[in-house]
């Protein structure tokens, strides 16, 4: 390897890394803010944000997150504040399919509201992403420094988290409706989902609590980090998991944290691994 190039660097210029792009078919949601991604700004403030799925347009809702160049390990990422109440939504409604996989980096701060929403989704016949064939798979929970899987109003997994730590975490749902979380790529809570949901029409979304965009009477305020998440579905989700934490994990300078034992701790997933 050159002098002075990461295993990312000599991967890009090799064009060997891999990249969720690689799966595009099964992606639901690619929601990034760092550099490469379309991103329109005003006054400092995220108004819109490209999809590369092309399946979901991204759209601010009310008062967008400010967009900054040291949001996430001194890189370029969203940064989400408690007043005005920031939250970002889809402007299109997609279809979720089990099994699944969901991972997202970020950071909780002090001061996020009971079951604010870091990275969830809603279905069109829930007015909550917590309530009937609603999810909320990234939340804080209850009041809690943790973060939880929240299915039909019933709390189903919670795992505890570090406030103001960079953190990548992904929820992997099988076909089955088993659930497994997963912190900096170590294993996390399990549980279940308790029932089939149905999820034909889902609208995704950060910092709101519903598919209108509410804030939730003042519950559901995020106040943190975000630099990128991701949502797969099909039944090489749990294959793929750690391939889309890998990503994360080197892209955005997250290494150092993560498992010991994961597949991609020392070195980027590349193309054809």
């Amino acid at each position: 390897m050159p002098r002075g190039l990461s295993r990312v660097d000599e991967a890009q210029i090799q064009r060997r890394l891999w990249t969720p792009a690689a799966v595009r078919g099964g992606l639901k949601c690619w929601l990034d803010f760092g550099y490469g991604r379309a991103i329109g700004i005003s006054s400092g403030d995220i108004t819109t944000v490209s999809d590369p799925t092309a399946s979901v347009g991204w759209a601010r809702v009310s008062d967008g997150p400010t967009w900054s160049l040291t949001a996430v390990n001194n890189l370029p990422g969203a940064t989400f504040t408690l007043s005005p109440h920031e939250r970002v939504l889809s402007d299109t409604y997609v279809a979720v399919t089990l099994p699944l996989v969901a991972s997202a980096i970020m950071r909780m701060d002090s001061g996020s509201g009971n079951f604010a929403r870091m990275f969830a989704w809603a279905s069109s016949t829930g007015s909550d992403s917590g309530s009937t064939n609603g999810l909320s798979c990234m939340i804080r929970w209850n009041g809690t420094d943790a973060i939880t899987t929240y299915f039909n109003g019933v709390q189903r997994a919670i795992t505890s988290v570090t406030l103001g730590s960079i953190m990548i975490f992904s929820v992997y749902i099988d076909g089955s409706g088993n659930i497994a979380h997963f912190l900096n790529g170590g294993a996390g809570d399990t549980s279940t989902l308790g029932a089939t949901p149905t999820w034909s029409a889902v609208r995704f979304m950060s910092g709101c609590q519903d598919v209108t965009g509410s804030s939730g009477s003042g519950n559901a305020p995020y106040n943190g980090r975000f630099g990128e998440g991701l949502v797969y579905c099909g039944n090489d989700a749990v294959i793929l998991r750690p391939y889309f934490e890998g990503y994360l994990a080197h892209k955005w300078r997250h290494t150092a944290t993560m498992a010991g034992t994961h597949r991609f701790k020392s070195a980027p997933p590349l193309i054809g691994a």
